[in-house]
């Protein structure tokens, strides 16, 4: 939590680079606990950051320009989720109102094999969007958009 340095020289610079002030010392010492965790944000996984603190770290080093990708998809992922519950209740819908009466498992199933796809496409497009092959965007908010687009037409046809 503390920087102590000892026997150093201090440089205080003008906008040109210029050295405009030096000063020795023999021992200095500096609490660096806050500044650490400003620059880290404490120990906390992106899972367990606010989406503001999340963004506050990545544009931290986004001026450092370092790309902080898993990062960046944590936070688009921490919006893509709670969308995801209308993106299932549009495909629930579509099993609701085919055919109520009949009884049979198929929508059942169906349900389920849509969201095992969506789960392994959510996995999928999430380690693209960390390692940095794809946008952090499209791999938090692609799976949403793929069965969106998919469900839509159904929707309109069942309207029928």
């Amino acid at each position: 939590d503390n920087l102590r340095l000892t026997d150093g020289i201090t440089y205080e610079f003008d906008r040109q680079g210029d050295v405009k002030q030096s000063a020795k010392f023999r021992e200095v010492q500096k609490d660096i606990s806050r500044e650490m965790e400003e620059i880290w944000g404490g120990s906390s996984s992106p899972q367990e950051m606010t989406g503001p603190q999340l963004k506050k770290f990545i544009d931290t080093y986004r001026q450092t320009q370092v790309r902080q990708t898993a990062w960046e998809t944590d936070y688009y992922f921490k919006f893509s989720i709670p969308v995801a519950n209308v993106v299932f209740a549009m495909i629930g819908t579509l099993f609701g109102v085919v055919n109520p009466r009949k009884e049979n498992a198929s929508g059942v199933i169906f349900a389920i094999i849509c969201i095992a796809v969506y789960w392994i496409l959510m996995t999928v497009m999430r380690s693209l969007g960390q390692k940095g092959i794809i946008e952090p965007w499209i791999a938090a908010w692609g799976q949403n958009i793929v069965f969106f687009i998919l469900g839509l037409p159904f929707l309109f046809l069942v309207r029928k």
